[in-house]
């Protein structure tokens, strides 16, 4: 199941935009990091009080928050090196270079600042950094004719190809008509911009993407500038909803803005962005690593039950031919001659040497004098008759086994096929519920610490004017508060606590 869309440097704008808006005026500390669904990162936030928030990184799609409860995969690899240099910090904010497909997560550790640098094109990276933009650690190593990435050297972004359209100014379109450069091209080389917004924006003016600059009227320039500053409003706004393309169960494109006019496919509203991208790219992404785990398991069956095939081959043909045996056994102990037994049943009989035979049928390899007698051949073909029921047995029994290896294997797929289909959303924890707490008999909340850092917590952060707070004169004892509302019952119950 592939991804035919990408995110511009506009989708990932208004993506940090909501992330930055979510950590507003809450401390947050990285709690932990996950490696999920094989090339994707899961950073797990931390806020004392508020439940926890996770934030994915997939270096060749974007960035998204999360609500679903993954399986991590183990911890080897580019996660251990983020963990060492993250773990516990606390997180700053997230930012975006003017343009780029980039997003920067700051954080504050006890050793300084750092800082990781996603990268989401050619492929994409994650860099972690130090203050003075030092390189500690990246996902993959670079070098080119402009700049290389690889610990140790200092980090530079890419060459900067055009302004951000965020910083488009009224004054930008004062010369446009001075140029022969076609109008398309010249906001491609001016603004950072996807191709699919110039589009719609020269499509909703009426100008041909192909008309030189310099045969725009005043009047067009004008409605070019309308334009662009209303991508802007809606880049800038508080509004997250968003229009997607699908294309089957795959989302074709994504976009902030209605795109039916210039497109041919058909874009639908929905009201969230971040609610797109992660019930979308978070669940496409756990089917694919569901499908990617199950193939180890499925070339294991398609050896299994070739291994079965040649077994049940092999005990079919030792059968046949043990019975085979056993006729002809009791077919020559009557007989005078084992000539004529065997040449009326075609079995070959080879003369080796002077007065030695071999007959291939019973034994390719054994010796036999040319006058043997019949019973003495006889008890010969009963005695092989015997050693090929004894190894239809043993096949019987390796078949056995395979086959229940087999079985075993296919519900584990079967399992994964329905955890592929019912993957969890992360169950949120109540803020009480780190502390110690019950409701008592007349459904009044009490809470108490669990240890000396959650005491100090719950009288600072939750003990209100009209709570009752017990603390009892032991070292270490817990301080417990009634909440909304005090009773004689109540009192009575965590007096006892």
């Amino acid at each position: 199941m592939g991804f035919k869309m990408e995110l511009s440097s506009i989708e990932i704008f208004k993506i940090i935009s909501a992330l930055n808006k979510e950590i507003e005026s809450d401390s947050i500390y990285l709690n932990n990091i996950y490696q999920v669904m094989n090339d994707s990162y899961l950073f797990k936030l931390h806020q004392v009080g508020k439940p926890k928030k996770y934030v994915m990184v997939n270096p060749k799609i974007g960035i998204w928050a999360s609500k679903y409860d993954i399986d991590k995969d183990e911890s080897i690899g580019y996660v251990t090196a983020l963990r060492k240099n993250l773990l516990r910090a606390k997180l700053i904010k997230f930012e975006q270079p003017p343009g780029e497909r980039i997003c920067i997560i700051h954080f504050e550790t006890k050793k300084g600042l750092r800082k990781i640098i996603c990268e989401f094109f050619r492929g994409g990276n994650i860099i972690v950094v130090d203050e003075n933009n030092k390189i500690l650690s990246c996902l993959k190593k670079l070098k080119v004719r402009h700049r290389e990435i690889f610990p140790g050297s200092i980090y530079e972004f890419p060459p900067l190809k055009a302004t951000s359209i965020e910083n488009f100014q009224k004054d930008d379109l004062k010369n446009i008509n001075e140029t022969e450069l076609e109008i398309a091209k010249w906001i491609g080389r001016n603004y950072s911009i996807s191709k699919k917004y110039i589009e719609e924006i020269l499509k909703k003016i009426e100008i041909e993407k192909e008309r030189k600059c310099n045969t725009l009227s005043d009047e067009e320039i004008e409605n070019l500038e309308t334009e662009i500053i209303g991508l802007i409003k809606i880049m800038k706004s508080d509004d997250m909803s968003v229009w997607i393309a699908r294309d089957g169960e795959i989302i074709d494109d994504i976009s902030l803005m209605n795109l039916d006019i210039s497109k041919e496919k058909t874009y639908h509203k929905s009201e969230s962005l971040m609610s797109e991208l992660d019930n979308y790219i978070t669940l496409n992404l756990s089917r694919v690593q569901t499908i990617n785990k199950q193939k180890p398991l499925k070339n294991k069956i398609i050896e299994l039950e070739k291994s079965i095939k040649l077994q049940e081959e092999a005990y079919n043909n030792n059968k046949n031919k043990a019975i085979e045996l056993r006729n002809i056994a009791t077919e020559l102990s009557k007989a005078n001659s084992y000539i004529e037994i065997l040449k009326g049943k075609n079995i070959e009989i080879i003369k080796y040497r002077y007065n030695v035979i071999k007959i291939p049928f019973i034994d390719s390899e054994k010796e036999l004098e040319e006058n043997i007698a019949p019973i003495k051949l006889s008890s010969l073909c009963f005695d092989y008759a015997k050693k090929m029921e004894k190894k239809i047995k043993a096949i019987e029994i390796a078949s056995n086994k395979l086959k229940g290896d087999l079985e075993k294997i296919r519900n584990k797929i079967n399992e994964r096929e329905e955890m592929k289909s019912t993957i969890k959303v992360k169950e949120e924890m109540l803020w009480f519920e780190k502390f110690r707490w019950f409701i008592s008999p007349e459904g009044i909340l009490v809470i108490g610490g669990r240890d000396a850092q959650s005491n100090v917590n719950i009288i600072k952060k939750y003990a209100k004017q009209n709570d009752l707070v017990f603390h009892s004169d032991i070292v270490g004892s817990p301080f417990f508060i009634i909440k909304d509302g005090i009773s004689e019952i109540s009192i009575a119950e965590i007096a006892t606590a």
